[in-house]
Formats: structure tokens, C-alpha cells, sequence
């Protein structure tokens, strides 16, 4: 009785293991872009969802929405003077830089060596019917505006009220586009007061 593999079983058995080995590798192949795919979209939809977020923290705490379009949201934030009424200092605008793929919100920041006086003085009073882009372009022009990114590499970004009338408006979904993940978030003014003039 002779003992060993002949050539034609040592053949098959090394076809049949570099089979299962194949197949192992596809898997594992296959397990592993799978779970990258899934990371990568988790990213995507955590970096979106936070730039989602950073332009809610402006809208959850402000008075009303002085105006509202697609891509750009102008704000009465707070009323510093308790007057009613809508001060330069108390308006943010954000907008949607398309070109950069950028959020960007600018407020009015009169110069620090300025007494209070001063300061009162150009902190203009402003009645509901303000062209508010008029506004931000006098002070901007002056440089008494500064502008901070509140979030980058978007896709897209827009803004859709709940009531045509932005003064009226409570609910704003903010529609984030980010590297096609595609998400939708709401925000509310909690304490929505409407300036009286």
C-alpha cells in the first residue's frame, strides 16, 4: 500500500484552497468597503447635520426673521436697548456663499476706541420696511461689519419658512446639502416677538 498524494490530488487540493482563499478575500474585501461606506456617510451626515446645527443656535434665540429668502436669512437677534424696535447692532444676516461653499454670517461691529455715545449714535434705529441689504452695505462700507464662516464645504444650502411673511414666520427647515448627503433640519424662534415699527 503506498502512502502520499499523487500529482492530480495535490493539484485539486491546491485549486480548492486558493478557491476558499479567493472567496475569503472577497469578503473581507466586501465587509470592509461596506463599513468604510457606512463611516464615510456617518461623516457626512454628522459634518452636515453640525452646519445644520451652527445656523439654528443663530435662529433659536432671535426675536423674529426680518426677511427670508432661499439662500440667505436676515435676523433680529435680540433687543439689547428693550426699545421694540430693531437696532444695526441686532441684525444678523446669513448667507449662503456658493461659490465657496461656505454659510457666512455678518453682524454690525461699530469700532471698540468709540465712546458710548459714539457708538449709540451710529447704532441706528431701523423701521420694519428697511431694505435690510441697504443696511448691511452702509455699515460694511464704513468697514463697521465683520463676517464669520459658520460652516464650509457645502453643496448647497437653503432656507424654507414656514409662513410667507418673514416677520410672521416661527419654523424654518434648513435644507444642507454636503458632499450628496442630502439633510433637513428645523429650526424655531422660542420667544418670537414682532419689532413695533
Amino acid at each position: 500500500m503506498r502512502r502520499g498524494l499523487t500529482l492530480l490530488e495535490l493539484m485539486l487540493a491546491l485549486i480548492i484552497t486558493a478557491m476558499i482563499g479567493s472567496a475569503v478575500a472577497g469578503m473581507l474585501h466586501a465587509v470592509s468597503t461596506g463599513v468604510q461606506t457606512r463611516r464615510d456617510s456617518r461623516t457626512m451626515m454628522v459634518r452636515a447635520n453640525a452646519a445644520a446645527g451652527r445656523v439654528a443656535s443663530y435662529i433659536t434665540p432671535s426675536r423674529c426673521f426680518l426677511d427670508i429668502s432661499t439662500d440667505a436669512l436676515v435676523l433680529w437677534l435680540h433687543d439689547d436697548r428693550q426699545s421694540q424696535t430693531v437696532h444695526a447692532t441686532e441684525i444678523r444676516w446669513i448667507d449662503y456663499d456658493a461659490v465657496n461653499g461656505e454659510a457666512l454670517v455678518t453682524f454690525v461691529c461699530l469700532p471698540d476706541e468709540w465712546s458710548e455715545v459714539t457708538r449709540d449714535l451710529e447704532d441706528r434705529e431701523y423701521p420694519l420696511g428697511t431694505d435690510w441689504e441697504t443696511v448691511r452695505s452702509h455699515y460694511a462700507s464704513n468697514n463697521w461689519t465683520c463676517t464669520m464662516r459658520i460652516a464650509t464645504g457645502l453643496d448647497a444650502l437653503a432656507f424654507l419658512p414656514d409662513k410667507a411673511d418673514a416677520r410672521a414666520a416661527l419654523h424654518l427647515l434648513i435644507d444642507v446639502t454636503f458632499s450628496e448627503t442630502d439633510l433637513v433640519l428645523a429650526a424655531t424662534i422660542r420667544e418670537h416677538q414682532t419689532p413695533e415699527s
